[in-house]
């Protein structure tokens, strides 16, 4: 019996289940792979980081905000203090970054898709998420994503 599987589609590949159409397939939502003790547990996790940016955000406004330039005795410590704010608007613009992908992966947790790969729709392994649990991607999609802006840049 011929396979109903397209031609691109490498034979040993778990990621399309047998005898399904592949876009009526990619088109329904994804499987829950994760049980929900699993579930709590990254967002347990994910809301203790947002936590904690947002404390040390709160600690910091008022620190890296503002320097007094009458202090500043000559032109080489105002240089200096110039750049430590200038270094320190620039982490917490990752921080922001940070904090907006935690947000992401909060929601995906909520609509029941997170832990799905945007690339290839497979399940993201477990040791990925906990190493990084803002993933978006597997690490075989992440590579080429990489690979192709690698390529772009050059």
């Amino acid at each position: 019996m011929p396979s109903s599987k397209p031609p691109d589609v490498e034979a040993d590949s778990d990621s399309i289940p047998p005898d399904e159409d592949v876009g009526v397939w990619r088109s329904q939502p994804p499987p829950t792979v994760m049980s929900a003790a699993e579930l709590s547990r990254f967002e347990a996790i994910l809301l203790a980081e947002r936590r904690e940016l947002l404390e040390k955000a709160q600690r910091s406004w008022t620190e890296d905000r503002e320097f007094d330039r009458n202090e500043l005795f000559d032109e080489i410590d105002q240089a200096s203090a110039e750049y430590v704010q200038t270094m320190a608007l620039r982490l917490r613009d990752r921080e922001a970054f940070y904090l907006r992908k935690i947000e992401e992966a909060l929601e995906r947790i909520r609509r029941g898709t997170f832990g799905m790969c945007l690339g290839c729709e497979d399940p993201i392994p477990l040791a990925r998420l906990v190493a990084r649990p803002v993933a978006l991607f597997c690490a075989k999609c992440k590579e080429e994503q990489e690979r192709i802006e690698r390529a772009y840049a050059s």
